[in-house]
Formats: structure tokens, C-alpha cells, sequence
């Protein structure tokens, strides 16, 4: 969507890449003012077939954007989740922390891997388990502006959770990394959410909510996935507050293993057990752990018939720089460090 002071059209040039690398299916259009285009990618103005891997775009104007997964499940029902956009200036080779994965007992995950250079990109995906042992590996090949996928995936009734690593091999870009973990019930996919990467910190807050009785029809709770992006252990600190930003009186500390995750709901946070419901407020989480930690908040709600769905949420790190900018675009001083 074009941004809604800029009075002119926004010229969009656009291709697709197919697994080999290959570039296809260029194109044009123009976005008017205060206008947006929304589309699947097989559809006008876009016309994309099949064998696309990636798409990239660019413009002649600052534009938002926002990637959706559609998917049609076995009971034809539209599931749909938010894939990453990611700006082609943002080369990284530094390694990457996804801080959740979850494979048996209906659930899986898919790690998506978009190549955003143009040359071949590899490296290697490990897998951890929330005590940080190993899970799993594997290498991966990517030719120039295209993509790969992991899957991770177990055939128990158990349950297994833990992070993510992605290692790209020396001199080579990291690749644009994301997850859309799945659940199936009863042969059905019930829910799919896409998760980007997150930054490493060392303090976040998130909004968080409880209502109803969790696990009943109805009934809400917030999560959190939280991986320690460090070799020794880390301990987490938790301060719960209301939206008047009035303490709760809950509060808790955790330890997270060396390369190790937790990934609890709120009412599962020892000390929170009790909190009354409905509920909502600010979850804030810290540590003084040198490498940090990289987190996700998650949504889960068990609809009208008992399935569970999930939904990710953002946490905002609380540290960070103020920066005043002129209304011609000119930055002013000074920089002001934001309180925690």
C-alpha cells in the first residue's frame, strides 16, 4: 500500500524465480495514491504460474507490504498466515535464531528459506530441543533469488518443541528465514502461522490476555517461545502489569538451558497460575544474559468447536534510539536512547 501523504502513483516492476534461479514472468503495474493491490500470486496483475519460488518487486515509491499463505484444508475451510516480506538491502551473514519449532502429535514445521542474494547460498539448519540438545540438521542449496524448505516433522503422539539454528557457510549471505508450524486433528489441518526471525535482546514486552477456562470453546491465552541465543544458561526475568501499567504482583523468574528454549502459555508461568480471568495486560521479559534472547509472543484460542488455533504475536524490544527527522526527510539532533 502506498504511503497516504505522497500525492503521485507508484510505478511497481516485478518478476518471479523459479527453483533453477531462472527469472520469469516480468512485469509492471502502478499503485495510485492512497490506493493498494491485493492478490494471490497466480492472479492479475501478477500472473504467476507454479514453478515460482520467490517474487521480488520493486518501486519507484516507498511502499508498505504484507505476504499472506492461503491454504484449503481437508475440510475445505481457507486457512490463512502472514509470510515475511524482506527488504533486499538487508544482507546478513551473521547466523540465524528461529525461536520455535513444534513436530509430533499432529504438529509440524515447515522452515522456509529464501535466497536474497544473486549468487548460490548454503549452509546448515540445526535443530534443538528445549535443553539444547541436538534435534536435527541438515545442509541446504540455493540457487540465486530462490527458495528452500525443511521440513521438521515426527510421527509420535508426543509433542517435541525447541529452536532453531541456521548456519550459512562462511562468505555466504544468510538466507530470509521464516517458519509456518501446522497442526492436524483428526486428519485435518486445523491452524497454520507463519513466523519471521526475530532479533536477539535482552528486553522485551508483550501484550498478553486470558479470558474463559483454557482448553473450553471460547477461551484465550497468550504464549510466549523464548530461545537463549547464548552458550551458558539464562535466566529470564517476568513482570506482569496491567494496561495502566499498575503491577500485578506476578511475577517469576525461569532458566533456559544453554541453547536451550522454553515455550510456555501464561497460566503455565510458575507464580501466574492464579491470575484471574478475563485479563489483560503487558508481559515484560528481561535478562542479563550477554548474548540475549530471541522470542515470539503466541495467541492461542480454542474456537466454537474445540479446535485450537494459534496466532503469533509481536514483542517489542524496550530498548532502542528516538530519532527526530525534518518533514523534507533531513534527520535532526539529537538521538535520545529510549528508557527501558
Amino acid at each position: 500500500m502506498q504511503p497516504r501523504c505522497l500525492p503521485h502513483s507508484a510505478a511497481i516492476s516485478f518478476y518471479f524465480t523459479d527453483a533453477n534461479g531462472e527469472s520469469f514472468g516480468a512485469g509492471n503495474t502502478t499503485i495510485a495514491p492512497n490506493a493498494q493491490i491485493v492478490a494471490f500470486m497466480d492472479e492479475a496483475p501478477f500472473n504467476g504460474s507454479g514453478q515460482a519460488r520467490t517474487f521480488t518487486f520493486s518501486s519507484s515509491l516507498p511502499v508498505g507490504a504484507i505476504a499472506l499463505r492461503g491454504f484449503v484444508n481437508e475440510r475445505s475451510e481457507f486457512l490463512m498466515t502472514t509470510l515475511p516480506v524482506a527488504p533486499l538491502a538487508a544482507v546478513s551473514t551473521r547466523s540465524i535464531v528461529l525461536p520455535h519449532f513444534a513436530a509430533g502429535g499432529g504438529w509440524s514445521t515447515r522452515i522456509l528459506l529464501v535466497n536474497p542474494s544473486d549468487t548460490e547460498i548454503g549452509g546448515t539448519v540445526q535443530t534443538l530441543t528445549a535443553a539444547g540438545a541436538g534435534f536435527g540438521a541438515t545442509t541446504y542449496r540455493i540457487a540465486p533469488r530462490s527458495s528452500a524448505v525443511v521440513d521438521v516433522s515426527e510421527t509420535g503422539a508426543e509433542v517435541r518443541v525447541g529452536s532453531v539454528r541456521i548456519h550459512p557457510n562462511v562468505g555466504d549471505p544468510a538466507p530470509i528465514a521464516s517458519t509456518v508450524f501446522s497442526s492436524v486433528n483428526g486428519g485435518v489441518t486445523v491452524t497454520e502461522n507463519g513466523v519471521a526471525e526475530t532479533e536477539s535482546g535482552h528486553a522485551f514486552r508483550l501484550f498478553v490476555e486470558a479470558s474463559g477456562r483454557f482448553g473450553e470453546p471460547d477461551s484465550t491465552r497468550t504464549g510466549i517461545a523464548i530461545a537463549n541465543s547464548g552458550t551458558e544458561a539464562a535466566i529470564l526475568n517476568l513482570d506482569l502489569r496491567d494496561l495502566n501499567g499498575v503491577p500485578t504482583g506476578s511475577s517469576a523468574s525461569i532458566t533456559i538451558p544453554a541453547a536451550g528454549q522454553v515455550s510456555v502459555f501464561l497460566h503455565e508461568i510458575p507464580g501466574f497460575s492464579n491470575l484471574a480471568t478475563p485479563f489483560e495486560g503487558v508481559l515484560r521479559i528481561s535478562t542479563a544474559s550477554a548474548a540475549g534472547i530471541s522470542m515470539i509472543g503466541l495467541r492461542g484460542r480454542y474456537n466454537e468447536r474445540g479446535d485450537f488455533l494459534i496466532a503469533t504475536m509481536p514483542s517489542v524490544p524496550t530498548s532502542g534510539h528516538v530519532r527526530f527527522v525534518s518533514q523534507s526527510g533531513d534527520p535532526l539532533t539529537p538521538t535520545i536512547p529510549a528508557k527501558p
